[in-house]
Order: structure tokens, then sequence, then C-alpha cells
């Protein structure tokens, strides 16, 4: 089965609003943000503080920094996502034996079914990750049926938990 998608400046914002605040490494990178804040303060003799303000401020300096790193990455794509790099533009994915295959006019790329670490369906996508901050971004608009796409998710799907 192979699709043709035009990924557009508009896909890479919908990956961070969609996606980034559903995949478990955002929590996870929260998590390490916060526990070295958390500790780095806490062993921090000068300024000894209740412990319970000590968390929650910790907490909300790291989520911060998250927020930071993730807008950055946004408009590091926005900004040095061009066609000639292969970001933009048009992508041919095929399902094969062997993963997904990805073509542009710069590069092709076999991903393989057990290098897919998460897939999120959307209304809109299907964000198929690769790894805790690259996706193969799948539009619903590149099938000229909801039902094409739906049997596209539904094979990437199985090939790779049949692993």
């Amino acid at each position: 089965m192979t699709i043709t998608v035009t990924i557009t400046r508009s896909d890479l914002f919908w990956v961070h609003i969609q996606v980034l605040p559903r995949v478990k490494s955002t929590y996870i990178t929260l998590s390490m943000i916060w526990a070295f804040v958390f500790f780095s303060s806490y062993l921090d003799d000068e300024n000894a503080h209740p412990i319970l303000a000590l968390l929650f401020a910790t907490f909300i300096v790291a989520f911060l920094i998250l927020l930071g790193i993730y807008v950055g990455s946004f408009l590091f794509y926005l900004l040095l996502g061009y066609k000639t790099n292969g970001v933009l533009g048009s992508h041919q994915y095929q399902i094969t034996h062997e993963g997904l295959l990805e073509e542009t006019d710069v590069y092709r790329t076999l991903t393989k079914w057990s290098g897919i670490t998460n897939l999120l369906k959307t209304n809109r996508y299907l964000f198929v990750q690769i790894s805790w901050y690259l996706f193969h971004i799948i539009p619903r608009r590149a099938f000229k049926t909801n039902e094409e796409f739906e049997r596209f998710c539904s094979e990437i799907h199985n090939r790779k938990y049949a692993i």
C-alpha cells in the first residue's frame, strides 16, 4: 500500500500541538528536568525552603524549561524546514514487509516495524513516532476516503504489533 502526502508548515504545527502532550517521552523529559531542578535546589544549603513550596516551584520551572524546548523545536522545524532538505513537500510512504518506506526528493528511508516506538491517530493525522522527537506525519487529507485512511492506519498498526 502506497500513499503520497504533502507536508506543510501547518502539519509541523499540529505535531507540536496534538502529539507532544500525548506521548510518554514528554512526561519522561519533564520528570528528568524536574528531578534535576529539584535536587539542585534541595541540595543548595543557602536557600532552604519548605519542601512543598520547593516541589511546586521546581515543577513550574521544569515545565517552563520543557515548554521552551518545545517552542524552540517548533521554531527550528518551522524556520529550517524546506522542500530542499526533505522536511516539507511531497513524501511517499509505502508499507512493505520490512517496514514503512519513506521517499522524498532528498532521501529514501526505511523505518523497520521494530523501530516504530508509537502510533498516534487523531481526527486529522496518523503520527508514526520513530524517536522521542521524530515523527512521520500522515494527514488524513492525503486519502480519497476515510476508509482508505483507516485501512492504512490499521495496516501499519497490525504490522507494527505483529512483531
